[in-house]
C-alpha cells in the first residue's frame, strides 16, 4: 500500500506534537526529496510540499499547525513553514550567506529562537539566532565538533550530537 511504502522510504521522520502524524522526508527516483505526512489514525500518507528545488529537515510547530522545513539551492536555501491543513507555504528566514550554510535548523518549541548547525574554522558548532532581532550566539564548539541540535520540549535546553 501507499502508506507502507512511504514509511519504508521515509528519512528524519517528525512526530507531531499530538503525536497523530508523522511527518518526513521522501525522494523518489530521479526527482527531489518531498515532505510527506502521514496520519498513523487511518494509516494515510500524503505529499505536504514539494518543488523543484527539494524539501528537507522537517520540524514541526509547538501548535502543530505548521511543519517547518528547508528548501531551496545555494543562496535561494530558506527555512520555510507550510500550514498541514491548507499546504499553504510562506518564507521564514534565508539560510545561506555568504560566511556560512545553516544547517539543519530547529525553531525552538515558541519559535523564538533558531538552532542550528554551521562550520566554523573547519570545526562543527551550534548556533542560536533570536528571531526577532537576529542576533547570533555560538552555544556548542567541542573538540571535533558538535552537530545537529534539537530543542527539549520546554525550549530551555539543546541536545546534540558530539563527535
Amino acid at each position: 500500500s501507499l502508506a507502507e511504502d512511504a514509511v519504508r522510504t521515509a528519512r528524519r521522520p517528525s512526530f507531531s506534537p499530538d503525536a497523530r502524524a508523522v511527518v518526513f522526508e521522501r525522494q523518489s527516483a530521479g526527482l527531489p526529496p518531498a515532505l510527506w505526512l502521514f496520519d498513523l489514525a487511518t494509516r494515510s500518507a500524503r505529499v505536504l510540499a514539494r518543488t523543484d528545488d527539494g524539501e528537507t529537515d522537517p520540524a514541526w510547530s509547538a501548535n502543530g499547525r505548521e511543519v517547518y522545513y528547508v528548501s531551496g539551492r545555494g543562496d535561494r536555501r530558506a527555512l520555510h513553514a507550510v500550514q498541514v491543513a491548507t499546504g499553504l507555504t510562506r518564507s521564514v528566514l534565508p539560510l545561506a550567506t555568504s560566511e556560512h550554510d545553516v544547517l539543519r535548523p530547529r525553531l525552538s518549541p515558541d519559535g523564538a529562537r533558531l538552532a542550528y548547525t554551521r562550520s566554523q574554522e573547519g570545526q562543527l558548532e551550534v548556533w542560536v539566532r533570536t528571531m526577532r532581532d537576529g542576533t547570533t550566539a555560538r552555544v556548542a564548539r567541542l573538540g571535533d565538533g558538535v552537530a545537529f541540535p534539537i530543542w527539549s520540549p520546554d525550549g530551555q535546553a539543546l541536545a546534540v550530537d558530539v563527535w
